[in-house]
């Protein structure tokens, strides 16, 4: 069977605008799909947002939230790019052009030669300590 290979970005900020609580009308829904992801052998899943509710919630405005979730062959395979993403989510600032070239290092199967994939941008991929 050929290797299917899916990207999708959801972006959720009608939702998130029309009340407080319009994400959390969504919990449900939003779990089962995640849920469902996570069946997938291959998949690494990012959820992101960009500041928060309200632009008063300082900690929402300068760190954003950002989870990562990798299956666990990859964890298993790459024990050191497992290392630098931890270290990089305790210890550095990043950008989402970290994000992008993080992306960009998925989609190439990890094979680019220098910590900064891609000349288009300052990024570095989160799998390589910043």
């Amino acid at each position: 069977r050929k290797r299917e290979r899916i990207f999708a970005i959801s972006y959720l900020r009608e939702l998130a605008l029309s009340s407080p609580n319009g994400v959390s009308r969504m919990d449900k829904d939003f779990s089962q799909f995640l849920i469902g992801l996570t069946k997938r052998r291959n998949t690494h899943i990012f959820v992101f947002s960009d500041q928060g509710g309200s632009p008063n919630e300082r900690r929402e405005i300068f760190s954003p939230f950002l989870s990562i979730r990798v299956p666990p062959s990859f964890s298993a395979a790459f024990p050191n790019r497992i290392h630098n993403l931890k270290i990089n989510a305790r210890e550095r600032t990043t950008t989402h052009y970290d994000v992008h070239e993080t992306l960009i290092d998925i989609s190439k199967g990890f094979k680019s030669v220098s910590p900064q994939s891609s000349n288009a941008t300052q990024g570095t991929s989160l799998f390589t300590e910043i």
